[in-house]
């Protein structure tokens, strides 16, 4: 979960600052613009709760698409990703997360991220590069995304 944090002194200047309280500067940027990246990333949210995946791809494609860089624009991608997936629209949630994996190399759900991508390509039989995702996911610090690669691993031919 993100907060916006705002700055009196210095006017448009917002910044992020996540649960754990980690604040990252996103600039200069008008409020209205974060917000409107915001209330489409959270309408996305609520549509992939919803069980609504193609609507829900198509509001996180839109922010991620607007955010450039900053963090929400990758979370935007990743869960575009998972609804592209739970959609169906598998080789679509493929792109999103190869973007998703290029655009933030170290975001926190990168070896979800990974995982994921593994778990796709495997599906239309290319093992190989499965295995790729699977091993890079293996490293993650996150002891459950370890431990799904590595069985993810052992299910390979």
């Amino acid at each position: 979960m993100l907060a916006t944090a705002s700055y009196p002194e210095h006017p448009g200047r917002i910044e992020l600052v996540s649960e754990l309280g980690l604040g990252v500067g996103v600039g200069h940027m008008t409020t209205s613009r974060l917000l409107a990246r915001r209330s489409t990333a959270h309408r996305g949210q609520q549509l992939l709760r919803a069980g609504k995946d193609d609507d829900a791809a198509r509001e996180l494609a839109a922010a991620a698409d607007a955010g450039g860089d900053d963090p929400l624009a990758g979370d935007a991608r990743y869960f575009q990703a998972v609804a592209l997936t739970k959609a169906g629209r598998k080789t679509e949630a493929e792109h999103a997360l190869v973007a998703f994996l290029d655009r933030w190399p170290h975001a926190l759900r990168r070896g979800r991220a990974a995982v994921m991508l593994g778990r796709l390509i495997a599906e239309r039989g290319d093992s190989a590069t499965a295995r790729t995702w699977f091993e890079s996911a293996s490293r993650d610090p996150d002891p459950s995304v370890t431990t799904t690669a590595r069985t993810e691993l052992t299910k390979l031919k």
